[in-house]
């Protein structure tokens, strides 16, 4: 499980850092996060851990844009 459908549109979730903000989340875009913190939560239920993600939507086009993640499993957006 890395990922949920929320109203019909599949998300990804991408561990990261605490550098990266809520803006870079496409749940805050659609209203949905409003600072919930949801990624932490998810975080810890994929990971067993404290830490922060993001959600992106999945679409076939960004399917081929997600980036590798690098040598702490942190995705780099």
């Amino acid at each position: 499980m890395n990922g949920i459908i929320i109203n019909d549109k599949q998300y990804i979730f991408l561990k990261t850092d605490k550098s990266v903000d809520c803006d870079k989340c496409d749940l805050n875009e659609d209203g949905v996060c409003r600072n919930s913190v949801i990624c932490e939560s998810f975080h810890y239920l994929m990971h067993g851990s404290e830490g922060v993600g993001v959600f992106k939507e999945l679409k076939e086009s960004n399917m081929k844009r997600v980036n590798k993640p690098n040598e702490s499993g942190i995705i780099e957006i």
